[in-house]
């Protein structure tokens, strides 16, 4: 599967052209296949940690991968556009506040 400069996405969907592909980034991967008023996202489906941060990180990588949201792009499968994080959520989180989000 191809990576996608965000030129090459935002152009896509301008044009309204079906496409798929992992951003250049390799933060995400998005696919669309009809356009609908709708998506589904998978925002910590994924698992990717960079090498600098994996020290800072207290838990084990199964504990890790407990605390992300493994599998849920398997729920937003068969919607015609989704998006789905490859990185961790340790990278960032998404739909969690500072103060939570952050183990001491």
């Amino acid at each position: 599967m191809g990576k996608l400069r965000t030129s090459e996405i935002i152009d896509n969907i301008r044009n309204f052209r079906t496409f798929k592909g992992i951003s250049e980034s390799e933060g995400f991967y998005i696919e669309v296949e009809s356009y609908v008023p709708y998506m589904g996202a998978a925002i910590h489906a994924g698992h990717k940690l960079r090498e600098e941060i994996r020290p800072k990180c207290i838990l084990s990588e199964f504990e890790r991968w407990q605390e992300e949201d493994p599998y849920t792009d398997i729920f937003i499968k068969n919607f015609p556009i989704k998006i789905i994080a490859l990185d961790s959520r340790y990278e960032y989180d998404l739909n969690r506040p500072e103060d939570s989000c952050i183990y001491e």
